[in-house]
């Protein structure tokens, strides 16, 4: 979709953040707002019909409207068409040196409306784009991921709520600088009249907004839970999950006692069990950050999280089966050591108390573990797969000999497949290679036994990051 806002003027003091919005409706000219100092012009009257304007649609003074001057939103009515006449929105975020980011509601509103207009739209729909690109897109609002988000951020804008079950679609974005694309359509071609709402989500009193980046699901059986250190003791701000198909956080916006948070000197991020019986942290600290005015910047290698972000960590592996007792299948098992002494082939971090490293051979696209373990020079946990005629040496490894996972065969052939170092929290969520893969290499086809490859750090491609705000 051509980016209609591309060149948008936008009128506000140098360094000052901005959001602004823009509307093009079917056949109307197009419309710009400007400072809160100059008149709408008739242009804009014309154009906008049923047009309503809360908290500040464009800079109005805060002794005026009792409001932060940093908050937006437009609420227009609009008859949504099809094709060229779909409803166009236009964002431009400028946060200035002060804040590269806002959160944003868009709302694309027709059943609410169907008691108080005539030929209401159905079954809106809204979609997001950045140029071209499609950033996000909803049908229905109790769809979205972050439906617990949707909700909060509709009240803290002061919007009605929508019904349960209704088909009204909802957005809850966080976007950086740049110029975005509202397109609110009707599903199946349908058309109506609806409203297209875009509000800037306020800053508001007691709120905790959790804006972090590659996790993961942890299944039904545990969640991420979030606490502020307040006197040295942790309060919980509340629990969340990571949406499995979008990769998403299912919440974002905490509500937190005010005191609490003003005197939070550090956020910690945990992974609990559910149900949980104990109201204190897990050992399972992921990611950790110190409060520096309003945010704290996340990181696992925070010392209240895991300490360590493995940017430093290598290792390295032989293909040998020394469990079988002698030398043939070589190349179906996998040994962090060096053949040379025989010693370590891992460099890793002590982990805390929470932590375990785990070893993994992906046969076939299957991950098959090797076994866990925190000690890189004794041997691991387990060895469920390896030979019985005689014993592995003391590393970490094992032999792919018995015992095969259902849908592969072994002995083996790891050649050609993929070796992993993952570390994984204790007690573990899931069966699968946790998110954390700071060690990674693919062996080469063809590989020759008792010969070291070093793996590759992968560190970086695998670590979250993230920021609260408050």
């Amino acid at each position: 979709m051509k980016n209609l806002f591309r060149k948008l003027p936008i009128n506000r003091t140098a360094n000052s953040p901005t959001t602004s919005f823009v509307l093009l409706l079917p056949k109307t000219p197009f419309v710009k707002v400007v400072s809160a100092k100059k008149r709408v012009s008739k242009i804009l009257r014309s154009a906008i019909i049923g047009m309503a304007v809360s908290g500040a649609f464009f800079p109005i003074s805060a002794a005026a409207q009792n409001v932060s001057p940093k908050f937006f939103g437009l609420s227009t009515r609009a008859n949504v068409g099809v094709g060229e006449n779909v409803t166009i929105g236009g964002i431009n975020i400028d946060g200035g040196s002060e804040n590269a980011e806002k959160t944003i509601l868009i709302r694309g509103v027709g059943p609410q409306l169907e008691s108080l207009i005539a030929g209401s739209l159905a079954d809106p729909q809204i979609a997001l784009y950045s140029g071209s690109t499609l950033i996000s897109s909803n049908d229905n609002w109790e769809d979205a991921s972050n439906v617990s988000d949707v909700a909060l951020a509709t009240s803290l804008v002061g919007l009605g709520a929508f019904a349960d079950g209704s088909t009204d679609a909802a957005l809850l974005v966080t976007l950086p600088n740049g110029i975005y694309t509202v397109v609110l359509s009707g599903v199946n071609r349908s058309s109506g009249v609806a409203l297209i709402e875009i509000y800037e989500v306020p800053a508001a009193a007691g709120i905790l907004n959790l804006n972090i980046s590659g996790l993961e699901d942890l299944g039904s059986d545990y969640n991420y839970e979030g606490w502020v250190i307040v006197d040295g003791s942790p309060v919980s701000t509340g629990l969340f999950n990571v949406d499995a198909a979008t990769g998403n956080m299912t919440q974002t916006l905490f509500e937190v006692d005010q005191d609490d948070l003003d005197r939070a000197t550090t956020f910690v991020l945990t992974i609990e069990p559910s149900p949980d019986s104990d109201p204190a942290p897990s050992n399972v600290h992921i990611m950790a950050g110190d409060f520096a005015g309003s945010s704290a910047v996340l990181s696992i290698d925070h010392g209240a999280a895991i300490g360590d972000d493995f940017s430093t960590a290598t290792g390295g592996y032989i293909l040998a089966t020394p469990t079988n007792g002698d030398n043939s299948d070589e190349n179906s098992g996998v040994w962090w050591l060096d053949p040379a002494g025989p010693s370590a082939a891992l460099s890793l971090p002590t982990l805390p108390i929470g932590w375990k490293y785990e070893g993994w051979a992906v046969i076939d696209g299957i991950p098959v573990t090797t076994g866990k373990f925190t000690m890189v020079n004794t041997a691991d946990e387990a060895a469920p797969f390896s030979g019985t005629i005689a014993s592995g040496p003391p590393f970490p490894g094992e032999d792919f000999l018995l015992n095969a996972p259902s849908g592969l065969t072994f002995p083996t052939d790891l050649s050609g497949g993929t070796i992993v170092i993952s570390v994984e929290p204790d007690p573990d969520n899931s069966p699968s290679p946790f998110l954390l893969k700071p060690l990674v290499h693919q062996v080469p086809a063809g590989a020759a036994d008792h010969t070291l490859f070093d793996m590759n750090n992968n560190s970086d491609a695998t670590n979250p990051i993230g920021i609260a705000s408050r």
